[in-house]
This record gives C-alpha cells, structure tokens and sequence, in this order.
C-alpha cells in the first residue's frame, strides 16, 4: 500500500446517483478485495487505522446496447464510475487519489420487469466486483500517478 500503510479503515462509499443500493455494493466489493490482500488489515476504529479509504459512486448509467427485431433492446450496457481516496489517519495527507470506471453489457429479458431488474442487479454485482480489484491495483501498484 502506499506509503507502507498496513491497518486501513475503509469507510461506507457515497452514493451520489439516484441508483439504491450501489454504496452498499461497492463497499462490500472493497472490502472483500482488500480482505484477501496479504498485507493489509482492516480495522473498524479509526484510533486502529493507519489510514481510511473513503470514496463515493459518482456515476452511474444503463442503456440499450444493441436491438433486435422490431427495435427491440436486446442487450443493455450498465456503466459505474467511483471515485476514491486513501488517507492518512496522522496528518491527513492523501497517499492516493483516482477514479474509476467499468462498464458491463447484459442481456435483455422479456419475461417480466422483475427479471430484467435481477439481470441488472447481477450487472451490477460483477461491475462493483470488477471496480473493487481496479481501484485495489491502481492503489497498490500504481500510487502516485493520479496525486493530485
């Protein structure tokens, strides 16, 4: 981790779009990501910590992707943006800073709304995942080149 911090507190992302539930999903994608890292422990009190993540869903959009007969939507493309910060508990000094994005296209299901909203619901699982191991690497392999 940047700057050799090892205890971090990762606090609840923001949601800054009309869409429930996606804080809940980022943050659970987080910190599963970061639990399975070898040098980092997380802590609930930030008298632990080292450092806290912190961050917030700042986009975040659905749309058709392809159609089929009869102008029919085949296929949707979901696309999630977030953006992050790891901070310093000591001094407040940002160790890292960046944002970002992943999109996931899913296929359309006539059956019933309840259906279609399962799909993207599981859309979304796979994009919080994927966002949660970016921002994992870009943190630790990549610090520095998105500071401010």
């Amino acid at each position: 981790m940047p700057g050799g911090i090892s205890k971090v507190r990762i606090e609840l992302f923001e949601n800054k779009t009309a869409e429930p539930y996606l804080s809940t999903c980022i943050t659970e994608a987080v910190t599963y990501r970061l639990m399975r890292m070898h040098d980092v422990s997380l802590v609930e009190s930030i008298d632990n910590a080292e450092a806290v993540l912190s961050g917030f869903v700042k986009n975040y959009r659905i749309k058709a992707a392809s159609y089929g007969v009869a102008d029919n939507i085949k296929s949707y493309r979901v696309a999630m943006t977030i953006d992050a910060t790891l901070r310093q508990v000591a001094d407040g000094r940002i160790l890292w800073q960046g944002e970002v994005s992943h999109d996931f296209d899913f296929v359309s299901s006539t059956a019933s709304l309840t259906e279609q909203e399962g799909l993207e619901r599981e859309t979304q699982q796979q994009l919080c995942r994927r966002l949660a191991e970016d921002l994992s690497w870009q943190m630790t392999e990549n610090f520095g080149e998105d500071m401010p």
